[in-house]
């Protein structure tokens, strides 16, 4: 019969059992995990660990008892090693395979395990009595030279996983750390209790109680913090190294989680938004916060950010997360960039708008030349009078006008993939050169350097020079200079100007007022703006002229200073400012 002591201490054994056996089954259930096998293996061991000390209370044979202590031994040793071999899987802490590592930490628990059989009876493992202080299991225990070697070997491995534990508890965030803290503090109380039993402390071995706490707090880690869900490298894994950004927010839209593309994302550390509700990080973001209420209520959507002084187009998807009771428990976002993407569909529909309306001026504008010419070719045929012939030279012309300016808008507003460093002052001059001036004057004002294709800058300016002259008249005065803004550059006349009302299609293709006019030339202006990123825009000059800002094209460091002579303000040989006339160069 049971002292009340020995009692006692089977309703602890009996509850330790319960408990480790009911979280085995929960870890099992989660089998595919390697961490959860190894898991339900460590429980299992500790549970027949428990049955084995009731063994010990309940039995007065020496023959069996010393057989319980042999069991003892190797469910230790199996408790010890599944130890280590969770820590090491969960915190992804050893360099070699699992079975490996089975093998090199079974070594010593079997060699423990075989010494103590072969030992049965002798004081080199244990030294049992049922005489002095027998205590609740009616055997007097003390240890030998085998056990006291096996207690030290396994007391080194045990603290080893402890120790990859609490280094992971350092390392972790947010849901992994209160993971990585449980598991730590789930491995203390088994490994107390077995010191205390050890030292003398205890009159019994409580280790598998021990394990009744770890039992409940690994349950308590299980069901309320995902601990065998997902482990924490493998999630490290996917939503570390994902080029997408994630961001993590609970049921109070704080954000509990987010990798670096999403810090990086938001312009600030990680540290400094985990823990903080969405609407306070977004409150300074013009538009987030309207953007983000939009794809949450839509699940999705598309959105526009600055990042790193860039707007960028992300697309965002939301996925609201549930708990066990189907209660709202917080959400995912995981946005992609789609810049690059968003850049070649506008570049494709800009060249699908492009090739309509080269079908509409091939069509159109063509076909009158074309009507002309045939009419006036048959004309002549019939009456042989040189006016027609000279009609169809005329009309020939035109169509040879319109076909090259096509060809120029076509390949000058195509992409730029390769920009040098310009000098507008030294491209405009140049482009000067190569037009038709009259009586026209230029004068530069600008010593802007920017990033450019030279040829394409050139034709650009070519054709406002062209454009200034054909409305301002011969003796046009032309001006290129810095906008106010100076995000920009600018050419201006002082001639008659262009009316409000039509600023906002002169730039469209067919547009002229000009009868002989392809009406081409200010659109290839816009498609050469457009091809490197800038815009153009039509406004009044100081002096009532026409003046096209070209915006967006911002100065890049300067280039190398010409020599004096080749400035692009003029001067006189006195120092006194010049304006270039036309022929000067």
């Amino acid at each position: 019969m049971p002292t009340p002591e020995a009692s006692l201490y089977l309703a602890m054994y009996a509850v330790a059992i319960a408990v480790t056996v009911g979280t085995s089954y929960i870890a099992w259930q989660r089998q595919a995990l390697t961490a959860a096998r190894v898991l339900t293996v460590l429980l299992a061991a500790a549970a027949t660990w428990s049955l084995c000390i009731i063994g010990l209370i309940l039995t007065d044979s020496a023959a069996v008892y010393w057989g319980l202590l042999v069991v003892v031994i190797a469910t230790g040793g199996i408790s010890v090693t599944g130890w280590v071999l969770f820590a090491i899987d969960y915190t992804d802490s050893w360099p070699t395979s699992v079975r490996h590592t089975v093998a090199l930490l079974s070594v010593e628990p079997v060699v423990a395990v075989v010494a103590t059989a072969a030992t049965v009876g002798t004081d080199l493992t244990y030294v049992v009595s049922q005489t002095g202080d027998v205590g609740p299991t009616g055997f007097a225990l003390g240890f030998g030279p085998i056990f006291v070697l096996h207690v030290v070997y396994s007391y080194a491995v045990f603290s080893v996983g402890i120790a990859l534990v609490f280094r992971f508890v350092a390392r972790s965030r947010d849901v992994f750390r209160q993971q990585a803290t449980a598991l730590a503090v789930a491995a203390l109380p088994p490994f107390a209790a077995h010191v205390l039993f050890f030292v003398g402390v205890i009159p019994i071995d409580v280790t598998p109680v021990g394990f009744t706490l770890t039992g409940v707090v690994l349950l308590f880690a299980t069901r309320r913090m995902g601990l065998m869900d997902v482990t924490p490298v493998a999630r490290d894994e996917v939503v570390q190294t994902i080029h997408e950004a994630v961001f993590v927010l609970d049921y109070r839209d704080r954000i509990v989680d987010v990798n670096p593309r999403g810090a990086e994302l938001l312009g600030t550390d990680r540290a400094d938004l985990v823990g903080r509700p969405l609407d306070e990080v977004v409150a300074s973001m013009p538009g987030y916060r309207e953007e983000i209420a939009r794809i949450i209520e839509d699940r999705g959507g598309e959105m526009t950010v600055s990042m790193g002084g860039e707007l960028r187009d992300l697309s965002v998807q939301m996925s609201p997360l549930y708990d066990r009771h189907d209660r709202l428990a917080g959400r995912v976002f995981v946005a992609r960039d789609v810049t690059a993407q968003k850049r070649r569909q506008r570049e494709l529909e800009r060249k699908n708008e492009q090739l309509d309306r080269f079908a509409s001026v091939v069509s159109h504008d063509l076909r009158n030349p074309l009507n002309v010419a045939s009419g006036r070719a048959r004309l002549a045929a019939e009456t042989g009078e040189a006016s027609h012939a000279e009609a169809v030279t005329d009309a020939l012309d035109r169509m040879e006008d319109i076909i090259d300016d096509i060809l120029t808008l076509a390949r000058q507003g195509q992409t730029i993939d390769e920009k040098e460093r310009v000098s507008l002052a030294s491209v405009a001059e140049d482009a000067w050169d190569h037009v038709d001036t009259a009586e026209a004057t230029l004068s530069v004002t600008t010593n802007r350097t920017v990033d450019a294709d030279p040829a394409r800058l050139q034709r650009l300016f070519e054709n406002l020079f062209r454009n200034c002259i054909e409305h301002g008249g011969a003796g046009v005065a032309v001006t290129v200079g810095d906008t106010e803004t100076d995000d920009g550059f600018y050419v201006a006349d002082d001639g008659p100007g262009i009316p409000p009302a039509e600023r906002d299609t002169v730039l469209e293709h067919g547009y002229t007022t000009a009868s002989d006019g392809t009406g081409l030339g200010l659109a290839i202006v816009a498609s050469i703006a457009q091809a490197h990123g800038w815009e153009v825009e039509v406004t009044e000059s100081a002096r009532g002229g026409a003046q096209f800002d070209v915006l967006n094209a911002a100065p890049v460091a300067d280039i190398e200073e010409p020599d004096e002579g080749d400035l692009s303000l003029f001067r006189d040989d006195d120092g006194s400012e010049a304006t270039r006339q036309a022929g000067d160069g």
